[in-house]
């Protein structure tokens, strides 16, 4: 690594990642299916935001301007597998611990992770985005498309969401 790798640049660089590791690997998740792939796709996500951090700018949250690198990088990946996109648990999104011991709650969470799993990459961005609670002006900046087709899509991917889960 050159010395001017060592600089405040970097230190920033590595608090910020450190920071939104969590939301790293969640992505990691969404997209890739082993292990050794979401390696591949965290330091992939990680390069990408190295090589985008002279141009922040700070127009936005640091958080939004994070999931748009980590969104597309991980977007771009899996155009790049060439393969069909698959589907895998997505369980460890969230901590057992935040399921409780409630059986019934766990077969519901459980089942909505199976639907979202049935959403095309690009909706699932959308509805991590949306459980992630971000607002729809978030959402819109960090896909890159107007607040009226981001509410728009999460009406579409609620109900279809909505559908599975009741059966249908």
């Amino acid at each position: 690594m050159k010395e001017s790798d060592e600089g405040p640049h970097h230190q920033e660089y590595s608090v910020v990642v450190r920071q939104y590791d969590a939301l790293i690997q969640k992505i990691c998740r969404l997209y890739a299916d082993t292990i050794e792939e979401r390696r591949d796709l965290a330091q992939e996500i990680r390069l990408q935001l190295w090589r985008a951090w002279p141009g922040f700018a700070g127009h936005c949250k640091i958080s939004t301007w994070i999931y748009q690198v980590a969104l597309n990088t991980a977007l771009t990946y899996r155009r790049g597998q060439g393969r069909r996109i698959t589907t895998h648990p997505l369980d460890s999104l969230v901590d057992a611990d935040s399921i409780g011991v409630d059986e019934c709650k766990h077969e519901q969470h459980y089942a909505l992770h199976r639907a979202l799993e049935r959403l095309e990459p690009g909706e699932r961005a959308l509805a991590l985005l949306w459980l992630e609670a971000c607002s729809y002006g978030e959402i819109a900046e960090i896909c890159g498309i107007s607040v009226n087709l981001v509410g728009v899509r999460i009406h579409r991917i609620r109900e279809r969401l909505k559908r599975w889960l009741q059966g249908g």
